[in-house]
């Protein structure tokens, strides 16, 4: 595993693009048009950014898989990220999700049991190099780089299935939203 440089956005943007393309939570949020693709392109490039500047990024060595974290205390507003935000939104929800957006994200945000953490934005592998234990090596990565942090990792999910695959990890489901869709928040305490 290798932490990504900048020169790996457009790859890391395709990775998630790709495993992310049927995902509930991930669709909710983004009109369902001809430019829906493009818009997950949007959404992947801003959690780059945001990752990129207030956290880690993670991939794999065989450039497949990757892994995105924000870190809570690290995350600045400042022009750049102002600027960044409204790219994203105009590429990609548009302005009329934006009130649903970010009463979502409110609603999300008043569920963390942490005010310090490491958030699990995305983790995703290559559709055609799923089922091959990448995804894992990437959670016990992003794992090991809480514990160094000395934070605990929180994220949600709109995927029953994966539900079960974090918890096989040691996180523990600790509340469910509708958000309009089920949405369940797991955490993993921080190892010290």
């Amino acid at each position: 595993m290798r932490t990504a440089t900048y020169s790996d956005k457009k790859l890391i943007i395709d990775i998630l693009s790709a495993s992310f393309d049927s995902n509930i939570s991930v669709n909710a949020i983004l009109p369902q048009d001809a430019r829906r693709t493009s818009r997950i392109e949007a959404l992947m490039a801003y959690a780059f950014e945001q990752c990129y500047a207030s956290g880690k990024i993670f991939i794999n060595h065989s450039d497949d898989g990757c892994a995105l974290v924000l870190h809570s205390w690290q995350e600045t507003t400042n022009l750049r990220s102002i600027w960044q935000s409204l790219q994203f939104v105009f590429r990609g929800p548009g302005l009329t999700m934006l009130p649903f957006i970010l009463t979502r994200q409110k609603t999300i945000k008043e569920k963390y049991p942490h005010s310090r953490y490491v958030y699990l934005w995305f983790i995703g592998v290559s559709p055609s190099q799923q089922n091959q234990h990448k995804g894992a090596a990437l959670l016990d990565t992003v794992i090991e780089h809480a514990a160094a942090v000395k934070h605990p990792i929180l994220l949600e999910t709109s995927m029953q299935r994966n539900v079960n695959w974090y918890e096989r990890s040691g996180f523990d489901l600790y509340h469910t939203i509708e958000a309009p869709h089920q949405l369940y928040f797991l955490k993993k305490d921080a190892v010290i």
